[in-house]
């Protein structure tokens, strides 16, 4: 900020009045550009933050609808599998008979659960800067619970793991792959593999929901993951 002082004597009272409210003015004025470039460049650092973030919700909105759709394909052979060996027992048939003309044409069944690799990167940059101070408080507030329910599901899809017997279903995998494995014990491994997924598939629903509103974009249909869709059960 810089002002220029009159030169030479001042005159009379009246003069230096008007040369003492020049100088006034000209600091209020050169105060209030300053301000006013001020909130240009924070409102500017406020668009760049959030337009960077929502990008990058953007893409973990595909990384979850991905694994959605894995999971969905993923479940849907545990499940017919399971539901066909559960027929042929309350059938009364032999495991033998089972395990030759169910369980052997199936081949071994994929086990695992897809879990979407979420970024952050984003949202750390905008809060170690202080850019995120500049967005819109609302806006900031959506953005911010959306990372947080972020830390949260990371945890909730360890936690569904809890559903599986780990060392159990290393068992029944190994007697499927020699060739003698107890159709009772592979549909309890199966009931579990498919019950863990669709624990995780409810949690990553509700992310999925979280971030479409956050990112603004439409919601996502999946028909093959009703959940009125048959679960498997051995009753």
């Amino acid at each position: 900020m810089h002002f220029e002082l009159p030169q030479g004597k001042i005159q009379s009272l009246k003069a230096f009045g008007g040369h003492y409210l020049m100088i006034v003015v000209s600091i209020l004025t050169a105060l209030a550009l300053e301000e006013w470039v001020q909130h240009i460049h924070r409102n500017q650092s406020g668009r760049q933050a959030e337009a960077q973030i929502v990008a990058e919700i953007r893409e973990n909105l595909v990384q979850v609808r991905q694994s959605i759709a894995e999971n969905v394909e993923r479940r849907k052979p545990l499940v017919e599998l399971a539901n066909r060996i559960i027929a042929a027992l309350k059938a009364g048939e032999p495991d033998v008979r089972i395990r030759a003309e169910i369980i052997g044409p199936a081949g071994r069944p994929g086990i695992g659960i897809s879990w979407p690799h979420l970024r952050h990167e984003a949202w750390d940059v905008a809060v170690g800067d202080q850019s995120a101070a500049n967005i819109d408080q609302a806006t900031l507030k959506r953005i911010s619970s959306v990372y947080s329910a972020q830390h949260e599901l990371a945890t909730s899809l360890q936690s569904t793991t809890v559903l599986l017997n780990g060392g159990r279903l290393i068992d029944v995998m190994t007697d499927l792959a020699i060739g003698d494995v107890s159709p009772r014990e592979l549909t309890h491994s199966l009931r579990q593999m498919s019950d863990t997924i669709e624990a995780s598939q409810g949690e990553l629903r509700k992310f999925e929901s979280l971030l479409t509103t956050a990112a603004g974009v439409a919601e996502s249909v999946h028909p093959s993951s009703d959940p009125a869709a048959p679960r498997v059960g051995l009753n």
